[in-house]
Parts: C-alpha cells; sequence; structure tokens
C-alpha cells in the first residue's frame, strides 16, 4: 500500500509538470503585467485540480441495505399502513432511519424515512419533532441529486403549515416563498397552487409584510380563476384588497383592487348546497369590504360615497347575520313526511338514475326546502333530532337555537357595525386590517357615522 501511494504521488506530480510546461513558458516570455497575470492563473488551476485528485478519497456509491434493514423497513412500512400515528410505526421508522444513517445508506430514501416519521407525529399533534424531521428531509433534499425534485417543495410546504399553525408567521412564509421558487419542479397538477399563494399571503399578513400579502392574494385570484373557481377567487381578491389598504397613498391601486373584488363577488353561480358555506363566507367579507372601503375614502374626503358604502355594508352584514340564524334544523324524514325506507328507495333510485352517491346533497336535498348546510351527528347527539333511520352518519341542518353547538361556531354575536368602528375591537378580531386602515374606521366612526346617528334620532 505505502507504494501504491508514492506510485499515486509520483504519478500526480508528472501530470501536474506537463500541465504547467507551457504556461511556465508564457510566464517567462510573457512581458506584460496582464499575459503574466494570465499564465499564472493557469499554474494555480492546473495545481489545485491535479492536487485536489491525489488528496481527496474516491466518491463511493451508497451502500446496498442488508437483509436485517430491508426486514426493518418493511416491518415500518407495513406498520405505517396500517396507522401511521401509532408508536409502533414511529418506533420502527426510527430504527430504519438509525439503520440507513449507520450503514450510509441512499440519502433521498432516508429523506423519506424523515418524511414518514414527520407525518405520524402531525397526526398526533407533535409538532416540534414533527418540525424536526421535516428539517432533517429538508437538509437531505438540499444538497441530494438523485431525489425527486417535486419532493422539496413538498416538504418545504409541509413544514410552511406547520409554522403557520404554530403563529410563526416569518418561517412559514420563507418556506412558501421557496415553494413558489421551485413551482417548476412540481408535477403538471400541482403546479401554481393556489392555496400554497393563500397561505403566503396569511403569513405575510400576520408578518405585517402587507406588500407581498397583496402580490400573493393577487395570484391566488389568478390561480383560482385559472382552475373556474370564481367563489375563491372572489374571496382571494377581497384579502389582496385588503391588504392593500396598508398604502392609503396609492389611492388608484386600493380602489382598483377593491372594485375589482366587488365585481368578482356577483358572479359566483352554484346550485350545490356544500357551496353555501363559501357564499356565507364570501358575503361576509364584501360587507366588511364595503366597511374598510368607507374609511378609507372618508380619509380621501369623499364622504359622500363614504358614507353610502358605509350604509350598504352595515346591511349586508345584518344580511349575513339573518341568514346564518335562520337556519331550521328539522329530521328530513319528518319534514317530508315520508317513511325512512321509502326515503332510502328513493334516493337509492335517484341516484342509480343520476350516477350519483346516495349521500350527494343533490339527491338528499329536495328543491324548495332551503336546505343549506350540512352537516355530520353523532347517534349520541342529544340536542338534536336524528336523521332518518337507516342513515350513518346523519345529515341536518344548521338550527336557530341557542344551543345548537352549530349555529354558535358559525355566527359571532361581536359581529356589528358599532365595532368596526372600534380599533381596539379590529386589533383583536381583524387582525389581517393594516394598522392604518383600523385607525381610519374608527376616525370615520367616530367623526361622521355616530354625529350622523345623533342627528336621526334627533329627527
Amino acid at each position: 500500500p505505502r507504494y501504491e501511494k508514492k506510485k499515486k504521488w509520483v504519478k500526480c506530480v508528472v501530470v501536474l509538470l506537463i500541465l504547467i510546461q507551457t504556461p511556465l513558458h508564457g510566464l517567462r516570455i510573457h512581458e506584460s503585467h496582464n499575459q503574466k497575470r494570465k499564465a499564472l492563473a493557469q499554474i494555480l488551476l492546473s495545481s489545485t485540480i491535479t492536487l485536489s485528485t491525489c488528496i481527496l478519497p474516491p466518491v463511493q456509491a451508497a451502500s446496498e441495505p442488508s437483509p436485517a434493514a430491508i426486514e426493518l423497513i418493511s416491518n415500518a412500512l407495513s406498520a405505517v399502513g396500517e396507522d401511521a400515528a401509532s408508536k409502533e410505526a414511529e418506533k420502527y421508522l426510527s430504527e430504519s432511519i438509525q439503520e440507513w444513517k449507520k450503514s450510509d445508506l441512499p440519502r433521498d430514501e432516508l429523506a423519506g424515512l424523515f418524511k414518514l416519521r414527520a407525518d405520524g407525529r402531525i397526526l398526533r399533534g407533535e409538532v416540534v419533532g414533527a418540525m424536526r424531521d421535516l428539517t432533517e428531509e429538508i437538509e437531505i433534499l438540499n444538497i441530494n441529486e438523485e431525489a425527486d425534485p417535486a419532493e422539496l417543495p413538498r416538504a418545504l410546504l409541509a413544514r410552511a403549515r406547520l409554522a403557520f399553525d404554530s403563529q410563526d408567521y416569518k418561517a412559514s412564509a420563507a418556506d412558501l416563498q421557496r415553494v413558489i421558487n421551485l413551482d417548476e419542479a412540481l408535477p403538471a397538477i400541482e403546479k401554481n397552487n393556489p392555496y400554497t399563494f393563500e397561505l403566503l399571503g396569511k403569513s405575510a399578513s400576520a408578518n405585517q409584510n402587507y406588500k407581498q400579502a397583496a402580490e400573493a392574494f393577487s395570484e391566488a385570484t389568478k390561480a383560482h380563476l385559472n382552475i373556474g373557481d370564481v367563489k375563491r377567487a372572489a374571496l382571494s381578491a377581497t384579502d389582496a384588497a385588503i391588504a392593500q389598504y396598508a398604502y392609503p397613498e396609492s389611492l388608484e391601486k386600493w380602489r382598483a383592487d377593491t372594485l375589482r373584488a366587488f365585481a368578482l363577488k356577483e358572479k359566483p353561480i352554484t346550485n350545490n348546497p356544500d357551496d353555501i358555506g363559501i357564499l356565507q363566507e364570501l358575503s361576509r367579507k364584501d360587507a366588511e369590504l364595503h366597511l374598510a372601503y368607507a374609511a378609507r375614502l372618508a380619509r380621501s374626503g369623499q364622504e359622500i360615497e363614504a358614507l353610502a358604502n358605509w350604509d350598504l355594508g352595515c346591511i349586508r352584514l345584518n344580511t349575513y347575520k339573518d341568514d346564518v340564524e335562520q337556519r331550521v334544523v328539522a329530521d328530513d324524514a319528518r319534514d317530508f313526511k315520508e317513511s325512512s325506507s321509502l326515503t332510502k328507495a328513493a334516493r337509492s333510485l335517484a341516484a342509480l338514475s343520476s350516477g350519483l352517491d346516495s349521500e350527494s346533497p343533490y339527491i338528499t336535498q329536495r328543491p324548495g326546502q332551503q336546505w343549506f348546510w350540512y352537516e355530520f351527528q353523532d347517534n349520541n347527539d342529544k340536542l338534536n333530532s336524528p336523521g332518518p333511520q337507516g342513515d350513518n352518519p346523519k345529515r341536518r341542518r344548521i338550527g336557530t337555537r341557542p344551543d345548537d353547538p352549530a349555529l354558535v361556531k358559525r355566527l359571532d354575536p361581536d359581529l356589528t357595525c358599532a365595532n368596526f368602528g372600534d380599533a381596539d375591537w379590529l386589533k383583536r378580531r381583524r387582525p389581517e386590517w393594516p394598522p392604518s386602515l383600523r385607525d381610519d374606521a374608527a376616525s370615520f366612526y367616530r367623526l361622521d357615522i355616530v354625529p350622523q346617528q345623533e342627528r336621526q334620532q334627533q329627527k
């Protein structure tokens, strides 16, 4: 071995002398400073390449897994298939990770093991451990050329969602921006994901980076429109307009964004009762955007238009609240005055003729019955009348009773126009509104709306 090593060094020195012979000759004969500097650079480059070849060990391919490692990973994948969130799955995955590290097995496979363990920890709600696993996966994928290029943006997106849920909005925005920059690495069906832009907009807004938020929500609007989802495009356009209000001096920009959001809100047309929830959200956001628009118009000196938009926003806000409150809980079999067996038979026949699932709202909803929201309910739910026998899970409608949990979680009792004139309430309940907009709303309400209400009371 010593002789072979000495022989290798002799070969390296011979090669080096051959490579630098011409530059050395040039260094002697050239008189200009630039030519001598170029020849010297060639000598240094040749020396570096040759010596690095002699010094650095050859790159070795990753080892093949041993039979024990194969058995270990088989057990891990079986456990994940049965229950990804189980402690048994985590135990096998942890042992597999240690084996892959110890035996220097393929790094892209090691990244996949970290991903599987992170998924299980997410299901169990172990955010810290899941973040640690996703970070390990990302660090491997950053330098591994053998892995699927799409895995890196997917891992970044998973970590961004965890960071957002943990209220680490800066880290979430940074990961999401990388995901968008790596968009070309994703398959066609995953490219230009509107929900990625939406999450970036929410993260940036929470981080008070309103410029980035407005751009992200605008891109989300375009992406939703590209796939024909006008309802969600209108929601994203509303969020973009709110973010744009952070810059009161850009009058034309925030006005244009607001009017675009108003126009998109009028376009959604659907007969699917499952869409009612998102239409309700759109109704609420449209009302709130009118109130924000009024506050900003007042700041710009357009008081008459501001008062008109404030009144319109209040009317639409009350309409939204009334619509939520007027949902009626009732047993569908009792409403239809049919036995459960007849109802089930009719549904089965309608499903068979239309090709739809028998539990689809298109089948279970009757025309003119005004069934809007469907919700799953437990068999032990004593607060609500049961659905027809044989339906599992049962479906019911949102009700008006104060003890209805479905009503309580959707209706905000503090949702009043007066509160939208309270800067402290806006800071707590509408943190996505830029500080300048919250101040403008409070000022407008105090100086214009309250005096107007007092004058009306006097009349």
